[in-house]
């Protein structure tokens, strides 16, 4: 057997302990990396989840809306041409006017409900002075020399034919526009 000196004996105890702890440490901070970049990929993989799922919210969201807005503008077209194919019946003038009174009435019921300081006219309480004012509008819209003028035409056979009565008078404030109004705009005998 070979007996070293104890001071060699000693440095190579020491060397061996210095690569023990040299190991050790090198083995602990690649634990430490490994560990790091584990939760980091985990953070990145979260924010790209999380992200991808609010890009797909709001992708949903623009097409509920979409959705929402199409059944809403196909809903109204339907309901206008509904409107349009009442209103060329024989009785569509009356169903215009009892129509036209009702949003009237709902109009003024809201307005009394709101605490507003409002400017209104004089005649507020005469809804059928109204609904004839309208009416009117409506028929100066629809030319009466086209197909659809002449399907759409009101009968005011109904009404008595003198200025109080007339729905012309009740637009114009000047009888003499009133007048020249009615006559540019009598139907023509063929």
């Amino acid at each position: 057997d070979i007996r070293l000196p104890p001071r060699v004996q000693e440095a190579m105890q020491m060397q061996v302990e210095a690569e023990r702890k040299k190991r050790a440490a090198i083995l602990e901070s690649e634990g430490i990396r490994t560990a790091d970049i584990n939760v980091a990929e985990g953070q990145r993989q979260s924010r790209i989840l999380a992200s991808e799922a609010e890009k797909l919210e709001q992708i949903n969201k623009a097409e509920g809306e979409a959705s929402a807005l199409l059944a809403v503008a196909q809903a109204r077209a339907k309901g206008l041409e509904i409107i349009g194919e009442a209103l060329a019946m024989k009785d569509g003038k009356n169903a215009a006017s009892l129509s036209i009174a009702e949003q009237y009435v709902n109009a003024f019921n809201k307005l009394a409900k709101t605490n507003n300081t409002l400017i209104l006219p004089s005649n507020v309480g005469d809804v059928s002075s109204f609904v004839a004012q309208a009416m009117t509008i409506y028929k100066q819209l629809l030319p009466p020399n086209t197909p659809e003028g002449r399907a759409t035409q009101f009968e005011t056979t109904n009404l008595p034919q003198n200025s109080e009565a007339d729905e012309v008078y009740e637009y114009f404030s000047d009888k003499e526009e009133a007048e020249k109004h009615r006559n540019s705009h009598k139907p023509r005998k063929s």
